[in-house]
């Protein structure tokens, strides 16, 4: 009696852990070969977690694989990683790990770290191999050999499939099917023949594998037949990371050819010492200097243009308390010693229809005739440079020719860049890529654009428009692993175009008089940047207007407010030309900054549980793994 209750029991036991038992009822992989030899993988793992309470399910797919025992490992390139559970959306994280068999791999981690489950759930996962291509065993052909079920799950699969569709190029007749199952290294297989449904696609299946039971697909066909081969390249040192890619030194060629064309054209021409100067450029107005000072003519040099006309007698800024600023023109003739630029600035541009100019009420054909006549400015200040022999060539021009000519040298960069692209994320994603890539450069563009300007609400706009860019572009790129970012296809075009607008800034060739005249405005800078009151105070004895005639180039260099402050610091009384209280000269300056910024706009009518996948090692699965956490 005493054994029969013992019997009685151990088969109750073994009954109630057979009943809360996991075990995968059904894994399906659905593999897609492309032309090129790249690999499309949906599996579709139905796990049972029995009552157990568990967050998911973990999947280990190796990055590396062996040919055979014992060789070195060779690189996989995965991306375009997605799961889901039950149909929806789930979280997951994804961390590197190393096996002895099949050395690093992505442990991808399926579900909530918060929330636990039991019972049948449904999980997808999508990933895609760049290379799938392998030499076959016997030497003459090339393969495609996936270890779809790898041979580190911890579970029964009570059922298996594995469904592949083959290119065009590829059918019933040129390739062979064999299939491997069981542990670690089996060439032994259960599984059944090839069920063919048509000429490109079909199945194998197989039944109650125990754990840790793998299966390996392998399709064999002659050389050639795929865009990608069996030819293989090692891991190791630092070869390995030019290995196999083109784009990358046709990238790194084209960059330097680019940077050739812009030493050609001024990029980083010799500049000599820099001296600290006390004194303003002698002969030079501000935006004579301003344009010395980066080869651009534009907005941001009009605001300390207004401030040294001021300085000069010809205009006086008026900032009431809650209102934009008002200029306002004095009786003080136009002088001889006015320089081309500053006359066009006081006569054309400022009060050409009266003898104010207000920053409110910024009208369309007030914005019309300011930008149109800003462009005849700019055109004089460029026409200066050459004609004075400061500089050899006018930088637009010059600009533009550096632009076009780089874009002709980019051309077989880029059309090798995008043809890769294309092998690797096919025509429609590379299609989405590229538009969100446009999205991404044109936020740039206007950051930049913004911190130049000193435009807060069009900063705030370009930091919004780059963070909802980054939340579509960072799932492309987060799989993808490091040597390989770097020489990913859409990566390359952005250090490329890159590469083109950082010297599109810096061409444009100085005269001898040019850099003279450079280093001077350069060490003025130092000084204005770099005072201090004591340093200042002792000046002041010698050139009492030292503060005055600083204030428009600190405004160009871009310290106006601590300038400003050195008025109170000194207890000065601030210049004859501002009307207001002092202490709002910060807010003024900014008003007018932007109203000018909006002026010189181009009108519109101008413009784990973790499953395992496995190494190539001839058979049943390899490396990987999985089970539920």
């Amino acid at each position: 009696m005493k054994k029969l209750f013992q019997l009685i029991l151990g088969l109750s036991l073994l009954l109630g852990f057979l009943a809360e038992a996991e075990e995968i009822r059904d894994y399906r992989c659905d593999l897609t070969v492309t032309p090129q030899g790249s690999l499309d993988i949906i599996e579709t793992i139905l796990y049972d977690f029995g009552d157990k309470q568990r967050h998911g399910i973990y999947r280990d797919i190796p990055l590396t694989v062996r040919l055979s025992p014992g060789t070195s490992p060779y690189k996989l390139d995965f991306g375009a990683f997605s799961v889901e559970m039950d149909g929806q959306p789930v979280p997951s994280s994804k961390e590197k790990i190393s096996s002895s068999d099949a050395g690093e791999m992505i442990r991808l981690k399926i579900g909530d770290p918060y929330i636990t489950i039991s019972g049948i759930h449904s999980y997808v996962i999508r990933y895609h191999i760049a290379r799938g291509i392998f030499p076959a065993s016997d030497g003459n052909n090339d393969a495609i050999r996936w270890n779809v079920l790898g041979t580190g799950w911890n579970v029964p699969v009570r059922a298996f499939r594995c469904d592949v569709h083959l290119p065009r190029t590829l059918n019933r007749e040129n390739v062979t099917v064999f299939s491997y199952t069981g542990r670690y290294g089996s060439t032994n297989s259960v599984a059944s023949d090839a069920h063919w449904i048509d000429a490109r696609h079909f199945y194998i299946q197989a039944k109650n594998l125990a754990p840790h039971e793998g299966v390996t697909v392998e399709v064999v066909y002659p050389k050639g037949l795929l865009g990608d081969t069996g030819r293989v390249e090692k891991i190791s040192g630092f070869g390995a990371l030019f290995a196999g890619s083109l784009p990358l030194p046709a990238t790194l060629l084209t960059i330097g050819l680019i940077y050739l064309l812009a030493r050609k054209n001024g990029l980083g021409q010799k500049t000599g010492s820099i001296a600290p100067r006390y004194r303003p450029p002698e002969n030079l107005s501000i935006l004579q200097a301003g344009l010395l000072l980066d080869k651009f003519a534009d907005t941001e040099d009009l605001a300390p243009a207004i401030l040294e006309l001021g300085e000069l007698g010809y205009l006086k800024i008026i900032n009431p308390k809650g209102s934009k600023p008002l200029l306002q023109r004095t009786d003080k003739e136009p002088e001889e010693a006015l320089t081309p630029d500053q006359r066009f600035l006081l006569d054309r541009i400022l009060f050409a229809e009266g003898n104010s100019f207000s920053f409110d009420h910024l009208t369309s054909r007030k914005k019309e005739r300011f930008f149109d006549r800003m462009q005849n400015l700019n055109k004089l200040l460029y026409d200066w440079a050459v004609d004075a022999g400061y500089m050899r060539e006018n930088p637009k021009n010059t600009r533009l020719g550096y632009l076009f000519i780089s874009l002709l040298i980019s051309l077989p960069a880029t059309a090798i860049i995008l043809y890769e692209a294309y092998l690797e994320y096919g025509s429609q994603r590379l299609t989405g890529m590229i538009v969100t890539l446009i999205f991404f450069s044109l936020g740039i563009s206007i950051l930049i654009e913004s911190i130049r300007k000193r435009l807060f609400m069009q900063f705030l706009f370009a930091v919004i428009w780059l963070a909802g860019s980054s939340i579509i572009l960072l799932p492309i790129y987060q799989d993808i692993p490091y040597d390989r970012l770097i020489k990913s296809p859409l990566i390359l075009l952005i250090l490329l175009i890159g590469t083109i607008l950082l010297f599109l800034r810096r061409v444009g060739p100085y005269t001898a008089k040019g850099l003279k005249a450079w280093r001077e405005i350069m060490g003025y800078r130092e000084f204005v940047t770099r005072v201090e009151e004591d340093r200042l105070r002792r000046l002041l004895k010698e050139y009492p207007d030292t503060l005055a005639k600083g204030l428009p180039y600190a405004l160009l260099f871009g310290v106006a407010s601590k300038w400003s402050k050195l008025y109170a610091a000194l207890q000065l009384p601030p210049p004859d030309y501002y009307e207001g209280n002092w202490s709002d000269f910060d807010y003024g300056l900014r008003d007018m900054r932007d109203g000018l910024a909006q002026l010189s706009d181009p009108p519109a009518s101008s413009t784990g549980g973790f499953s395992g996948g496995g190494g190539f090692s001839g058979g049943g699965g390899g490396g990987g793994g999985g089970g539920s956490w």
